[in-house]
């Protein structure tokens, strides 16, 4: 159901200006876990890699991103006082530049032990920082200069956390911020203005809690808007929030985002049924929605996000199997149990796949057969976020550390 509908031409917006060595939102540039412009550091081995750590106040399981030379993240505190904040670091020395509180006050509820009040990853067209923060039971977007100063601030929607908190990070898409708020009885999707935090459109989710993260993608040759929960896989015109196709989910509450291919994308899930499966994107087409799709539980994932390289979809689950589907069939090519648990998506850095679990090891394994472990590091405790990969480098956030890893000169 539309509530807001978009009644008159956007006015333009400045142009994102971001380039392909930019990790300027969730997921990366693209938008998939995956950079070519990158190369990952080798040797990957313990004590040769770390160019810098530098301490990161309070908590939070955002991700960070990367903007030319600035590393940007969120975080919260409740002592001294309830603060959420953002965070600018110097990329090249791990140096604090600037902190921006955004909010004081305003933590309703004790949240589970894994979530935090600052989980969704800011967002960057190159101009602006966009943060995304559950305070007072609502769900509240603000822009900031690269500065650090607040350019305005726009209040989406309630949000009843059920103490899990929220994670749905925002999309750029040309003129607009894109916003999912699936509330358990009052779900919505916003489009806000990237210039003005003023809201173009709105529409209606059906009832059930879900914290799944949008994705916009250019699949069976047009923009689409992909979010997968409360029993549904949907697509949405992104420029108006008009519903394209949806197809019925196993997944009641989702966490994770979905991933995209060609002419068909990817979603997996959840709770309390779980699966992992392949949909046609093509918006009239006639042939069965459904391509081919795997319910066993070691296959499927609930927090982590799939990836799809080449051929190859990565699947890992939360107790850490990693599973490689052929994507256009949806056969087992391999798998593989790591030790830990893991809640950081997979990343993949000109042809290296790598994983991180919760208690700070990271490995680096070729993303194609024989899907081989190319080294192994240990970082420091609660790695929640995914990795950010910039210039070589990639950015790994611990529960009180950020980290730099790279070549060393």
């Amino acid at each position: 159901m539309t509530e807001i509908q978009l009644s008159e031409p956007v006015e333009p917006s400045p142009p994102i200006v971001v380039s392909n060595e930019d990790w300027p939102w969730w997921r990366g540039l693209e938008r998939n876990g995956v950079t070519s412009s990158s190369a990952p550091p080798t040797p990957w081995q313990e004590g040769q890699n770390v160019l810098w750590k530098a301490t990161v106040p309070g908590q939070g399981n955002s991700s960070p991103i990367v903007f030319q030379s600035r590393v940007y993240l969120t975080t919260c505190c409740e002592v001294p006082r309830q603060e959420q904040s953002v965070l600018a670091y110097d990329m090249n020395t791990g140096k604090q530049v600037w902190k921006a509180t955004v909010h004081t006050g305003g933590f309703t509820e004790k949240l589970h032990s894994k979530a935090t009040y600052a989980d969704p990853t800011l967002a960057c067209d190159g101009e602006r920082l966009f943060a995304t923060f559950l305070n007072n039971a609502s769900i509240v977007v603000t822009a900031l200069t690269l500065d650090g100063d607040i350019a305005w601030r726009t209040d989406v929607g309630s949000f009843r956390t059920h103490s899990y908190g929220f994670g749905a990070s925002p999309v750029v898409f040309e003129a607009l911020l894109i916003v999912a708020v699936d509330d358990p009885t009052n779900g919505s999707v916003s489009a806000l203005h990237r210039g003005t935090g003023k809201v173009l459109w709105r529409i209606r989710r059906p009832p059930g809690e879900s914290y799944a993260s949008p994705v916009v993608a250019h699949v069976s040759d047009r923009w689409q808007l992909l979010i997968n929960g409360k029993k549904i896989v949907a697509s949405y015109d992104p420029a108006t929030g008009e519903l394209l196709w949806s197809h019925p989910s196993a997944a009641l509450v989702a966490c994770n985002t979905m991933v995209f291919g060609k002419s068909v994308v990817f979603a997996s899930g959840g709770m309390p049924d779980k699966e992992t499966a392949c949909f046609r994107a093509t918006v009239d087409s006639e042939e069965p929605r459904l391509v081919w799709r795997n319910t066993r539980p070691p296959s499927t994932c609930y927090v982590p996000s799939l990836l799809l390289h080449s051929e190859y979809l990565f699947n890992l689950n939360d107790d850490g199997v990693l599973t490689c589907f052929d994507q256009k069939e949806g056969g087992i090519l391999f798998k593989k149990r790591f030790a830990g648990t893991f809640t950081a998506s997979p990343v993949i850095a000109n042809g290296s796949l790598i994983i991180v679990n919760e208690e700070g090891v990271a490995w680096m394994l070729r993303a194609a057969p024989p899907f081989d472990i190319l080294g192994q590091i240990q970082a420091e405790p609660g790695v929640r976020a995914t990795p950010a990969l910039s210039r070589g480098r990639i950015f790994l956030r611990s529960a009180n550390q950020l980290y730099c890893i790279g070549f060393k000169s």
